[in-house]
């Protein structure tokens, strides 16, 4: 079998996705996807990344791809994790200290926040589907409900309330580490405050 004809197997005849990353966890060049590409007709979606007719666009996935770094964040992270309905109108991430995004790159518009300390930018990093099954960065449910309450002017009361008691009927909450990661933020008494109330509800 020809290396086109592997690529033909991983891309669905060139009407899927295909990346660099695939090919050479496969033991085929990267170097032969853009002239497959070309011949397949795909287009070129995130750089080592191709598309061809059939493939769904996932704005969340795209933006990762490119920028490995950024860690959904905000809106987006509530939604991934089933703590908001709402798709978000922005895609909403978080970096590392001079870590740039090109943000006109994309056809949705993006927010950029940064850290400044590693500790806390690592802290429960996780891996989520989107709604097309591709695994993406974002923060794990308990950092998402401190970072909730502490930016809590950022978000709408109906947003604010829902995540919050969906999170203590979620199975996978984990108290230990809302109190550890609010530890490290120095809001402790603001999110024990905010959390006895929908505790003391949801019993």
């Amino acid at each position: 079998m020809t290396a086109y004809e592997r690529m033909d197997q991983l891309s669905s005849n060139g009407k899927n996705v295909l990346t660099r990353e695939t090919l050479e966890k496969n033991g085929i060049s990267g170097n032969l996807l853009s002239p497959y590409a070309k011949k397949r007709g795909m287009e070129r979606i995130a750089p080592g990344m191709y598309a061809g007719d059939a493939f769904v666009a996932d704005d969340f996935m795209l933006l990762q791809k490119r920028y490995p770094k950024a860690i959904y964040y905000g809106y987006c992270a509530l939604y991934l994790h089933g703590l908001s309905d709402y798709p978000p109108q922005v895609l909403e991430v978080i970096c590392p200290p001079g870590y740039r995004i090109r943000t006109g790159d994309f056809r949705m518009k993006i927010i950029v926040h940064h850290e400044s300390k590693k500790e806390l930018f690592d802290y429960q990093i996780e891996e989520v589907n989107t709604i097309f099954q591709n695994p993406v960065k974002t923060y794990g449910i308990d950092k998402c409900i401190v970072e909730l309450i502490r930016r809590r002017r950022w978000y709408d009361s109906e947003t604010f309330l829902k995540a919050l008691r969906r999170y203590c009927q979620n199975s996978e909450r984990d108290y230990a580490k809302l109190d550890e990661y609010a530890s490290m933020r120095g809001i402790s008494r603001k999110v024990d405050e905010t959390m006895e109330i929908f505790v003391n509800e949801d019993r």
